[in-house]
């Protein structure tokens, strides 16, 4: 069977409620549409694009194809000039917050309906079946007479997510619905294409972003942020997303993962991020608290400010050690080199930029990583070997304890060259 537009089976089955038998019946003055609980009502606007003949008991606004009673028994009589209805189609009254029984008590009836009252005596109903119910949003997609007869969930937030996101699951196609039991995520998804990008939009600039997102899609996002990431989006919540975000676990691993590559364009994130500190002495992830990496910054720094102290073979030694064993752990690194945690990390990191090597997870032990030499990394540590065969080639007539013993004088001399510079500086 072909695909077909959900709103397509709505059209037929609203106008199919106005067929009559024409040998005993004479034709409907119009079709009452009510809708007590207002369901349908934030999809108004898009069902009116394909429904001509439908009209909407309201306020005055003919432009939008609304008014009160009055206005709307003129309009299916075809006396005015704002409102001219198709004169081919039996005209659909939609009667938001009203119900059935309502009309139908005549005495009793709130005033603002009455001149309505009658029409229920000329016209048809839009019901459910036999004992004349609301068509629900729900029974509507469900109901095997529509002929869509999809598989929904019954939980309250998969019933709010298909109110929420009305307008856009009518465009969808009874293809992509079909063949498996439906969720709140499954509508959800129908207008957040992608909650990690919205996630990370509210929490650079939540005012900017709820003020963009009116109504029912910042309706769907609170939902969202609530079934998939544990957090409510609002101004209390803010500092206990951030610290979900930098945990970055279980969904907010992704989370983490598209801000790494997405920083550079979420400033006021990045800014919020530096404040947060962890709860937990044991960090899974401490490389993503920005706090941390700060502070590992001042060491590294501190570390490079005092590195003329620090004998030059001693250093040589340090860097070494990232070339003899490719795969080593970082805490034997450290261990090997003498680097505090927080100037390795940095050291690493910008290593790591320059496509040097890659940090790696241990698959025995997730707590544990890896360096490992990516193939630049090999090609510069090769150089750095050749480097001392280079630098004989070039003493002709010197021995090599002669040439060890240059070598010492040679750190000896730069060392007191640094010391000048450090002394004149201070």
């Amino acid at each position: 069977m072909p695909s077909m537009l959900l709103i397509n089976y709505l059209i037929e089955q609203l106008r199919n409620s106005a067929n009559y038998n024409r040998s005993v019946q004479v034709a409907p003055a119009a079709i009452l549409w009510t809708d007590i609980d207002k369901q349908w009502q934030t999809a108004m606007p898009f069902i009116k694009q394909h429904l001509p003949e439908l009209i909407e008991l309201g306020d005055y606004k003919p432009e939008e194809r609304i008014g009160p009673a009055i206005w709307v028994k003129c309009a299916i009589a075809g006396k005015l000039d704002d409102c001219n209805l198709p004169e081919d189609r039996t005209p659909i009254i939609y009667l938001p917050g009203v119900g059935r029984k309502e009309l139908r008590a005549i005495e009793s009836c709130p005033e603002f309906l009455k001149p309505l009252a009658e029409l229920q005596y000329r016209g048809c109903w839009w019901a459910y079946n036999t004992a004349g119910r609301d068509w629900t949003v729900s029974s509507f997609l469900t109901n095997p007479k529509v002929g869509i007869e999809l598989d929904l969930a019954k939980d309250k937030n998969t019933q709010q997510a298909i109110l929420n996101v009305l307008p856009d699951l009518l465009e969808t196609p009874d293809s992509n619905l079909r063949g498996k039991k439906l969720e709140s995520e499954d509508f959800i998804s129908l207008v957040l294409d992608d909650p990690t990008k919205d996630i990370l939009g509210w929490l650079n600039d939540p005012c900017e972003k709820r003020s963009q997102w009116q109504d029912s899609r910042w309706d769907i996002f609170v939902q969202s942020c609530q079934s998939q990431f544990s957090f409510t989006p609002d101004e209390k919540s803010i500092p206990t997303a951030l610290k979900l975000l930098c945990a970055a676990e279980g969904q907010w691993e992704a989370v983490w993962q598209r801000f790494e590559d997405t920083a550079v364009n979420l400033p006021l994130l990045v800014e919020k991020l530096k404040a947060i500190e962890s709860d937990d002495l044991a960090i899974v992830n401490p490389e993503n608290y920005l706090s941390e990496n700060m502070k590992d910054e001042a060491a590294i720094e501190s570390h490079f400010f005092n590195v003329g102290e620090k004998p030059r073979d001693t250093i040589s030694q340090e860097l070494m050690a990232l070339w003899e064993n490719d795969g080593i752990t970082i805490a034997e690194l450290l261990d090997r080199t003498a680097i505090d945690g927080g100037a390795m990390s940095l050291i690493l990191k910008k290593l790591q930029d320059k496509g040097f090597l890659v940090v790696t997870k241990d698959k025995a032990d997730k707590r544990v990583k890896r360096v490992q030499l990516t193939e630049t990394g090999k090609k510069k540590k090769a150089i750095a070997e050749d480097v001392p065969a280079q630098m004989l080639c070039k003493l002709n007539g010197m021995t090599a304890d002669e040439s060890r013993t240059l070598k010492v004088l040679l750190d000896k001399l730069g060392g007191c060259f640094e010391n000048a510079d450090l002394n004149q500086s201070g």
